[in-house]
């Protein structure tokens, strides 16, 4: 999921404490790029939702040694 944020621009990346700081000064101080990217990740989180329980699934089923099907969607 973490690359869909940054392929959608929704989140900063960053290295180090001196990043964090840049990042979050540049979001405290530009409205619309704070908004604008909130939004993004609104959206990525959304089209992701129900991702999680899928998973907690497939781990139940290996688990009880239920037959699954793996898929390598990125949809």
């Amino acid at each position: 999921i973490i690359n869909e944020f940054k392929n959608q621009d929704a989140c900063i990346q960053i290295q180090n404490e001196k990043e964090l700081f840049n990042a979050f000064q540049t979001l405290l101080n530009d409205d619309e790029l704070r908004d604008d990217m909130s939004t993004r990740a609104a959206e990525v989180c959304l089209k992701s939702q129900g991702s999680l329980q899928e998973q907690c699934n497939t781990i139940l089923k290996i688990i009880r040694g239920d037959k699954i099907e793996i898929s390598n969607s990125n949809n």
